[in-house]
């Protein structure tokens, strides 16, 4: 399933992340793209400090300028409103 989802939180604010299937899983996916290596290492950082803070944990890819991250729960066996909701706090900090 390779779907553009979009994802309201409240009536001001609406998200769009791939929403992909992969391993037998839907995972939202973003790729969120900075002007040089050093901001894409300081918003990985940041979204680090938040799963941290929420002990839900992403896959993360960071490359120069880019960073990819993918939100889903392994016990749920895909995406789940706590997914949503680290997805839209995400947003946040870019």
């Amino acid at each position: 399933m390779d779907d553009e989802i979009r994802m309201t939180n409240d009536e001001s604010s609406t998200l769009d992340w791939a929403l992909k299937n992969v391993d037998s899983e839907d995972r939202l996916i973003k790729e969120f793209k900075f002007d040089d290596f050093k901001q894409a290492m300081v918003f990985a950082d940041k979204v680090g400090d938040l799963a941290e803070a929420n002990n839900h944990h992403p896959l993360m890819h960071v490359t120069w300028g880019r960073v990819a991250v993918e939100w889903w729960s392994h016990d749920a066996g895909g995406v789940t409103e706590r997914d949503r909701e680290m997805a839209a706090k995400t947003d946040e900090l870019a």
